[in-house]
């Protein structure tokens, strides 16, 4: 894929407008017209090229033309015909820093409560039935009852 300088053209509408030309090869022009998903992908790759490559915001909505190839007259291009790898595998020195450290959680540095503890005994036989801890945290933020 190849997008091009912007430049001068009339619309449709014999209005004046800027236009940018995106050369695909056709090979793979073909296989993208058989997927709507992949259509509407490479149409997603090229705004974002353009908007990427010029600073620019586009509206994303598109035509593809039936009969033509393009509209007005198309600029020349600069397309690399050499090929090179897919993939280029790049040898360093160095091993690979890992991209996420993990830290010990900090020690819990708080006041301590102050708490009372109370007994309630049985009426009858003076026994201890539970206990009730009253704890006092006037630093904590949450629902009173």
């Amino acid at each position: 894929m190849c997008i091009g300088e912007p430049h001068a053209e009339t619309d449709s509408a014999q209005k004046g407008c800027t236009a940018y030309d995106v050369i695909i090869n056709p090979q793979f022009y073909q296989k993208v017209k058989s997927s709507e998903l992949f259509e509407a992908f490479l149409m997603t790759v090229i705004f974002e090229g353009l908007e990427n490559k010029y600073g620019i915001e586009l509206e994303r909505s598109w035509i593809v033309l039936k009969n033509k190839k393009c509209m007005g007259k198309p600029q020349e291009q600069c397309i690399r015909t050499s090929s090179r790898p897919a993939i280029i595998e790049m040898n360093d020195s160095q091993p690979p820093k890992p991209k996420v450290i993990e830290l010990p959680d900090p020690p819990f540095k708080g006041d301590t409560p102050k708490y009372e503890i109370v007994k309630v005994k049985d009426d009858v036989s003076g026994e201890v039935r539970c206990l009730i801890a009253r704890i006092i945290m006037p630093k904590l933020v949450g629902l009173s009852l």
